[in-house]
């Protein structure tokens, strides 16, 4: 009598070690395709970047309306971190990056503000001046062709398997 009752027990206990299985497969493959995802936004917003750095740098316009996208970091950086996404030694290079794009962003809202702050036209030329100097270096660190802070993360990108 005991002999069949122990029979169902195993089937359950074997259809439950299959289920878990097929569970832990489906996370880790969707977890990889986040991952994917996540690089290939990266990937474009890195460009699209480096594409703004250098039209910043070759136009000469001191306070341009557009800005360097940050939002795709913003939102899978973390992502990519909790998935064991992104090595160790890979997060200082995307943490550079983006930290000069910030300082860039914040070049040019500096500029806005120098047009905007009622400031006489020597005054706001000078500091439009100034500004213009340290965000353009900031700027060419970031250019796609010469930029010591793209070319890593165009490296690093190109492991991945991800951009151009």
């Amino acid at each position: 009598m005991s002999g069949g009752f122990t029979y169902p027990l195993y089937v359950g206990i074997i259809v439950g070690i299959i289920v878990f299985i097929l569970n832990c497969g489906e996370r880790q493959v969707r977890i990889r395709i986040e991952n994917k995802v996540a690089w290939e936004a990266i990937a474009a917003e890195v460009s699209l970047c480096s594409e703004l750095a250098d039209r910043y740098v070759s136009d000469k316009v001191i306070s341009p309306s557009y800005r360097l996208p940050t939002n795709a970091y913003d939102s899978v950086f973390p992502k990519l971190l909790a998935n064991n996404g992104i090595t160790k030694s890979e997060i200082p290079c995307l943490q550079i990056f983006y930290t000069e794009a910030r300082s860039v962003n914040r070049g040019l809202d500096n500029a806005a503000a120098y047009i905007h702050a009622g400031k006489t036209e020597e005054e706001a030329q000078k500091l439009l001046g100034m500004e213009y100097d340290r965000t353009g270096s900031r700027a060419k660190r970031l250019t796609s062709a010469n930029g010591e802070l793209s070319k890593p993360v165009q490296i690093l990108l190109k492991k991945r398997g991800v951009g151009q």
